[in-house]
């Protein structure tokens, strides 16, 4: 007996539509991804809802862990007076009030070569310290987000990672959903003013069977760009 083959509508009626709307999505995204490798500028659009990623800038500048570590050990000051814990003794943050900035040059050059980069006026810094991978950071809104003179004066976070490479994490606000993205030594990410919003972000506490014994120091800028509403 010759087989039955099945209608074209049977066959539609049947199968599991991996389209379900075919209407042209308008709407902004919650986060929009660019990427840029080195150069002497970025050179890109910037949205209100990007994370920037950028490698190139410096990589090939040396040990810079190393020299941040010295610069910082010959500041004058002790462990005990520069480094204060974050929120829940999750890890360690330099004491801006010490003036330990004008004994690091190094740090003042990433600070001027990252303004330069991005076109960026600097309202603030601050240097993270993880002293192993067992040190994190939960999920969070920067201040811009939630106090209004910040909002003013700050659009903009530029975070650059020397050291153990981390995962930086951003959290849905609303849902939950969590997206992460590997900071290799010398990388940088960079979020803007409705990310700060939208998302949470912090740095992930690797597993403790993968535990490292590895510093990691990232440099925190915030401040503000000109960028477009979308």
């Amino acid at each position: 007996e010759a087989r039955k083959v099945p209608s074209s509508d049977s066959w539609r009626e049947h199968r599991v539509k991996n389209t379900t709307n075919f209407n042209p999505c308008h709407s902004p995204p919650d986060m929009r991804l660019i990427y840029q490798h080195g150069g002497d500028k970025f050179l890109k659009k910037i949205t209100v809802r990007d994370v920037i990623l950028v490698s190139g800038l410096f990589e090939d500048s040396g040990n810079i862990y190393q020299q941040l570590s010295d610069e910082i050990s010959g500041a004058g000051l002790t462990k005990e007076q520069l480094w204060k814990s974050w929120h829940g003794d999750t890890h360690f943050i330099a004491d801006d009030h010490l003036g330990w900035k004008n004994s690091c040059p190094t740090f003042q050059k990433i600070l001027s070569k990252i303004a330069y980069y991005f076109d960026m006026d600097i309202k603030a810094t601050r240097l993270n310290h993880y002293q192993d991978s067992h040190e994190w950071k939960p999920f969070h809104h920067d201040a811009a987000a939630v106090k209004k003179d910040k909002a003013k004066t700050q659009n903009f976070t530029v975070a650059i990672s020397f050291g153990l490479e981390r995962e930086a994490a951003f959290q849905h606000a609303k849902t939950g959903t969590i997206l992460s993205v590997p900071c290799p030594n010398g990388s940088i990410y960079v979020f803007s003013r409705d990310v700060n919003i939208i998302w949470k972000h912090g740095i992930r506490q690797m597993s403790p069977d993968k535990y490292m014994n590895q510093g990691r120091y990232s440099i925190i800028a915030w401040g503000w760009r000109k960028m477009e509403e979308i």
